[in-house]
């Protein structure tokens, strides 16, 4: 557990030594892209990212978008649009999955670059065109794009996970760059040349394949460039019920894949981020135990052992959390800073979630409702 904890630490304090990539725009260089779309039951936000792309200053694109298993409107909500760079597929499985329609649809691609979104997702105007300033670098075979939260101020809840990604997830992939490693990838604006995702078989379906997509092109020795300024705007769980489902999915998945690919090669990092959900339930019951040991104390209960080493997890926390107020500050977000201790209760969630991993069995069942971006 310390040695998480002090890996996390480590990695994030890495990133204050962080350094976008120099990105240099090639005249020459005029690639078609192909953007994927899976959607299930997303008529309610469908048309927000169509209509996101069809505005995109980088005119040179192919849309496909992949309506799989919908029992709602969203195919005929999505076709409603004219347009001939899109098109719409109607795809009916007998399983579920997000990697069988990104699969379908890769088939459909035709582009020499391929742009994974989800169908919540919002991008600027700007957002392929800083794409093509990536890959005009032939060394740069796949970036992530940072991921913002669009229903940031829906209600506490969602504004808990935006400082999730503002102060953590986003400080961790610039660490990762310092420290000359892959960036992990993020399942949504993900961007990889269309012959290394043919290469490496696509997507399989897993519960979360995009870490399983991240584990294959390791393998093959391909980095993920972090692109700070390709950004994406993504909609969150606004409710404990779907928060909890979708963190149970995410861990379950990444058990199986921990299952799957246990004895294969992995950089050190690499292994202690696949180890890092097994420390889960130690991680916060020390956190409980700190929490409770000094009140006890003080009101005579009995309480009377102490381990050494929560001292070193104390500091740990502490240390990591007076990098999030400088993260804040850093970021011209000063207010952010009166939500950590609300961020830090929220943090335990993932105890909940860890427990609720052991019931989840399939894609199915932990599905993400999206339409939640104002009250």
């Amino acid at each position: 557990m310390l040695a998480i904890s002090f890996t996390w630490l480590f990695i994030l304090l890495s990133s204050l030594a962080y350094k976008r990539e120099t990105i240099k725009n090639s005249p020459s260089y005029s690639p078609l892209i192909s953007i994927l779309i899976p959607a299930h039951n997303e008529e309610r936000v469908i048309l927000d990212i169509l209509n996101d792309f069809l505005k995109q200053t980088w005119r040179k694109f192919q849309l496909v978008v992949i309506c799989h298993n919908c029992s709602d409107r969203t195919f005929e909500v999505a076709s409603s649009l004219r347009d001939e760079r899109l098109k719409v597929i109607e795809l009916k499985t007998k399983e579920a999955g997000k990697a069988l329609a990104l699969n379908e649809g890769l088939k459909h691609c035709e582009g020499d670059i391929v742009v994974q979104m989800d169908a919540d997702n919002r991008v600027p105007p700007h957002f392929l065109q800083r794409i093509i300033g990536y890959f005009s670098n032939p060394k740069i075979q796949a970036i992530q794009a940072r991921l913002l939260t669009k229903n940031a101020d829906f209600n506490l809840l969602t504004k808990c996970q935006q400082l999730e990604y503002d102060l953590f997830g986003m400080p961790f992939w610039e660490g990762r760059m310092a420290l000359g490693l892959s960036c992990t990838i993020g399942g949504t604006g993900v961007v990889i040349r269309r012959k290394i995702l043919e290469e490496v078989g696509g997507w399989e379906n897993e519960l979360i394949e995009d870490f399983d997509l991240y584990c294959k092109l390791t393998q093959r020795g391909i980095r993920v460039v972090y692109a700070p300024d390709v950004e994406c705007y993504d909609e969150k769980p606004p409710y404990w019920s779907s928060l909890i489902i979708q963190r149970a999915r995410w861990i379950k998945g990444h058990f199986k894949i921990l299952r799957k690919r246990m004895f294969q090669p992995f950089p050190l990092f690499d292994i202690i981020y696949m180890l890092s959900p097994f420390f889960y339930l130690p991680w916060y019951l020390c956190a409980l135990i700190t929490a409770l040991y000094f009140p006890f104390q003080k009101l005579g209960l009995g309480i009377t052992f102490w381990f050494p080493s929560v001292y070193l997890w104390l500091f740990s926390l502490i240390v990591m959390y007076l990098f999030f107020v400088y993260r804040a500050i850093s970021q011209k977000e000063a207010k952010d800073i009166l939500y950590l201790p609300v961020f830090f209760l929220f943090s335990f969630h993932w105890l909940i979630s860890f427990l609720r991993s052991f019931t989840i069995r399939s894609w199915a069942e932990t599905k993400t409702p999206h339409g939640f971006v104002t009250k």
